[in-house]
Parts: C-alpha cells; sequence; structure tokens
C-alpha cells in the first residue's frame, strides 16, 4: 500500500504549491480558497503514507541509515503539511518558506524512497544500460580468471544487487559480499554447494508467475547465465577458484565463449 498511497501526498503537496504562488496573482487570487482543502487531502494522505511505510519497515531489508532521514523526512511532510492546512482554514496567512520547505522535504524523502527501493544509483542506472558491468575486463590468461569474481559475481550485480546489496536486503539477503552471501537471508543459507540444495538455483529457475522468482522485476537472467552458474554449484561454488581449476565441458565452453 506505501508505494500506492505515497503519491497522493506529492501530487496534492505541489497542486497546493502552484495555488500558493499562482493565487500571488490578482486575477488568480480565488485558487487560494482551495488550499484549506488541498492542504487536508495532502496532510491525510501523507499520514497515510507514513502509517503504511512504517508497516513496510517491518519486513527490513534496507539500509537503517537511508531508512531513518527517508522516514523522518515523511514524518516531517505530514506535519508541516498539517501546519498549512491549520494557517489556511483559519485564513492565516501562510508563509512561503513552508511551502517551499514542504516541497523539499519531499523532494528529498521522495529520494531516498528511490534508494531504498531501487538501488543509490537509481536515477543513473537505467541510462548506463549495459555499461553497468562492462568496465569488468577479463584477464587475458585463463589461469588468472576467477570464476566468481569474473563470471558470477558481475551477473548478480547487474540483475540482483538492486534488492540485495549493502544498501539493501530483501529477505535479509546480502550478495554484495562473499561474507554476507554465505550468511544467507531470513530463510537461511541460499547458496548451496550443489544444484539440489541451492535455493538461490531453484528461485532464479522459477517460473516467473511464482511469488518467489527471482528477480521480481527487471530482466531474468538468461539461459547462459543460469548455466554458468549451474556449472559453478556443481563444482563447489568455492569464491576464489580459478578457471583452470574447473572441469570444462564441451557445452559449458560453448557457453562461455558465447556469453
Amino acid at each position: 500500500m506505501h508505494p500506492l498511497v505515497v503519491h497522493l501526498p506529492i501530487g496534492f503537496i505541489f497542486l497546493a504549491g502552484v495555488f500558493y504562488f499562482l493565487g500571488k496573482r490578482a486575477k488568480f487570487a480565488a485558487l487560494h480558497k482551495a488550499l484549506p482543502t488541498t492542504f487536508l487531502l495532502s496532510t491525510l494522505s501523507a499520514i497515510a503514507a507514513a502509517f503504511f511505510g512504517w508497516l513496510l519497515t517491518k519486513d527490513g531489508g534496507y539500509d537503517p541509515d537511508t531508512l531513518f532521514w527517508h522516514k523522518w523526512m515523511g514524518i516531517a511532510v505530514a506535519a508541516f503539511s498539517a501546519l498549512a492546512f491549520w494557517l489556511s482554514a483559519g485564513q492565516k496567512t501562510i508563509p512561503a518558506w513552508l511551502i517551499i520547505l514542504t516541497i523539499g522535504l519531499l523532494g528529498g524523502a521522495g529520494h531516498l524512497g528511490g534508494s531504498l527501493t531501487h538501488g543509490e544509483d537509481y536515477l543513473i542506472a537505467p541510462l548506463m544500460g549495459e555499461q553497468e558491468t562492462a568496465d569488468l575486463q577479463l584477464p587475458e590468461q585463463l589461469d588468472s580468471i576467477e570464476v566468481y569474481t569474473h563470471l558470477i559475481q558481475p551477473v548478480f550485480e547487474k540483475k540482483c544487487y538492486a534488492c540485495h546489496s549493502d544498501t539493501k536486503q530483501n529477505g535479509g539477503l546480502n550478495m554484495a559480499n562473499w561474507e554476507a552471501f554465505m550468511e544467507g537471508g531470513n530463510s537461511g543459507e541460499i547458496i548451496g554447494y550443489h544444484v539440489h540444495e541451492s535455493q538461490l538455483f531453484q528461485r532464479l529457475t522459477l517460473p516467473q508467475n511464482s511469488q518467489k522468482f527471482m528477480p521480481p522485476k527487471g530482466e531474468p537472467l538468461t539461459f547462459g547465465e543460469i548455466d554458468i552458474l549451474r556449472w559453478w554449484l556443481e563444482n563447489g561454488a568455492k569464491p576464489t577458484a580459478k578457471l583452470t581449476e574447473f572441469k570444462l565441458s564441451e557445452e559449458i565452453k560453448a557457453t562461455l565463449l558465447h556469453n
């Protein structure tokens, strides 16, 4: 409910700002009559958004510092909106700084909410496209290629880190570093050392309409990426093993060459 309700105060507060500043011009002065209703709606919806946001935090997995500022900025938006409603309903002058501050806090809370939901780079990630992991260059020598570091982790970074990283841990799972990855999430160890034991592999290969399918949004892993992941798991899922230490069938050689 939080993502649904949170858009209401955004619209109402920006609309109130338009009414307030446009209403300072004589021919639009009548717009000030709409301020009490608009601020009442923004206050009620902001309180509802804060409440549902509080419920959402019970799932855990969010960066505590970002969550702290997002939460208190949202509460401040509701409080200042309520103050603006009280002033407008009592036909008292609303200072311009109050409107500007409320809109500024709204923008800050919205940005932090986006960071919590989509990762800190959510604004620039769509512009980066495939360049997100393009900076990682494979070593020229085969005996220098580490399977996890050079072949597995870049896939996780591209497809999984938006929900499972140092800044956001849905389900209590952090895949951004090996130690945290090994600890697993709320459902226990996720990696496993064999395909049939790996919750990670199972969730990546579930039907896409399953509630447990990963990733729940965005581009799923390709057949080649899943095949490489299966091969890595079957060979012990070691974090530092070199490519030359793994068994290379003709099938996996073809997959590696095309990925």
